[in-house]
């Protein structure tokens, strides 16, 4: 988990860019994004128990056609498509604007393919994860070290930021609830 100092002005910024996106969707008409109570992952037994001990604290999934699907709200993308041809809508909208499609998850429920083990999580914030230097170093602040050594191969690889791969993040808070041990 994240010191709990860092976390109380982590979720500070959290809640001051919701109320500007609150606001700005009041003012605008659009929507805001709905939440998911529970997201039912899959997770190998070893990534649990490095949860459970603290030593990994966001859990990333690719940001692939699946995870899209399931964590887009899909109001959001119709505003987005009937307002496409309105310049002042649309320079708002994306993971930096006011109008965002990412769904914040509540908590996750993760468990291996057979459900003989699960390990309930509260979720502190999800976001993108872009693979550069100024995310690692915001994460680092927060002592989230689990991106560290990917983003040092792209570095030494010469591959650019943009050329990175994107990802669905998942800032892990208090487990909940398991049955491991």
């Amino acid at each position: 988990m994240i010191d709990s100092d860092l976390k109380d002005k982590y979720i500070q910024a959290i809640k001051e860019v919701e109320g500007f996106r609150k606001e700005w969707c009041d003012a605008h008409g659009a929507p805001m994004p709905r939440r998911i109570d529970c997201l039912d992952l899959i997770m190998k037994k070893e990534f649990a128990l490095q949860i459970l001990d603290g030593t990994k604290k966001i859990e990333l999934r690719d940001a692939s056609n699946h995870y899209c699907r399931r964590l887009y709200d899909s109001n959001i993308t119709r505003f987005i498509d009937l307002h496409q041809n309105d310049d002042e809508i649309m320079d708002e909208c994306g993971p930096y604007g006011y109008l965002d499609e990412l769904m914040q998850v509540d908590r996750i429920h993760f468990h291996n393919y057979s459900n003989s083990w699960f390990l309930d999580v509260k979720v502190l914030h999800t976001d993108y994860l872009y693979m550069n230097n100024d995310v690692k170093d915001q994460l680092n602040t927060l002592g989230i070290h689990d991106v560290d050594d990917a983003i040092d191969e792209f570095e030494k690889k010469g591959i650019k930021p943009e050329e990175r791969p994107v990802f669905f993040q998942f800032v892990l808070d208090e487990i909940i609830d398991t049955n491991l041990k």
